[in-house]
Order: C-alpha cells, then sequence, then structure tokens
C-alpha cells in the first residue's frame, strides 16, 4: 500500500517523493561540482616534490580554467593528490579540481605501459 502526501493539486506517494529527492541531490552536487576549477590537458605525475615533501608523491599537472589565483589556461602543478577518479581530484591543501581531457601523452603513456582506459574508480592515495 501507498502513501499519498498532499502537495498543492496534487498527491505524490512517498516512492515519488524518494525520487524528487534523489534528482534534487544530484543537481545539487552537479551545481557544486560546477564551481570548482577545472584542469585541462591534465596528467598524472609521480615524483619528488621539494616543496612537498622528500618522498615521491602523486600529483597532477595541466592548464587549470575558473580559478581565481591563476589566469585561464595557466600551467600548474598541484599539491599531492589525496584522492581521484576520472571527474574530480582533491589536494592535501584541500583543493578540488574537475578533470577535462586528459593530454595526449598521458594517453599514450598509459597505452603503452598497459594501464587501460581511465576508468571511473576512485583512488586514494597515502
Amino acid at each position: 500500500m501507498s502513501v499519498c502526501v498532499r502537495r498543492g493539486r496534487r498527491e505524490m506517494t512517498n516512492a515519488e517523493q524518494n525520487r524528487r529527492k534523489r534528482e534534487n541531490r544530484k543537481k545539487a552536487k552537479a551545481l557544486a561540482l560546477e564551481k570548482n576549477p577545472i584542469i585541462e590537458n591534465w596528467c598524472v605525475a609521480v615524483g619528488p616534490k621539494p616543496t612537498e615533501a622528500l618522498f615521491e608523491c602523486v600529483f597532477l599537472t595541466g592548464n587549470v580554467y575558473g580559478d581565481a589565483r591563476f589566469p585561464p589556461g595557466y600551467g600548474i602543478v598541484t599539491s599531492r593528490l589525496r584522492w581521484a577518479n576520472d571527474k574530480m581530484a582533491s589536494t592535501a591543501r584541500g583543493s578540488v579540481y574537475r578533470l577535462g581531457t586528459p593530454s595526449e601523452e598521458y594517453l599514450q603513456y598509459r597505452e603503452g605501459h598497459g594501464l587501460g582506459p581511465i576508468t571511473d574508480k576512485t583512488f586514494y592515495f597515502p
């Protein structure tokens, strides 16, 4: 048995209410993501960064857009990554970036080393 809730002139079932809530959460999350700067022509790099630590770490390089700290298209090297997936990356200093198109060189490197395509899996870095 479904329970209907009166909303204006139309009644909605609990299932409809839950579906709308899920849709609204997805829309809100998408809008929040759009506010983050985007890195285009990016690649993942591993190596020591003198400004970060004496040990090797994973970081991004690329051209950033939508970040008030840099002019559009400015080449950056991020601080070490905390996590990354195919759409987003977060750094140790708290920056969150959307990932645009990866660099052609990075894609060729992945292919040449048998790493396969970029997946939607989230990777966490120590």
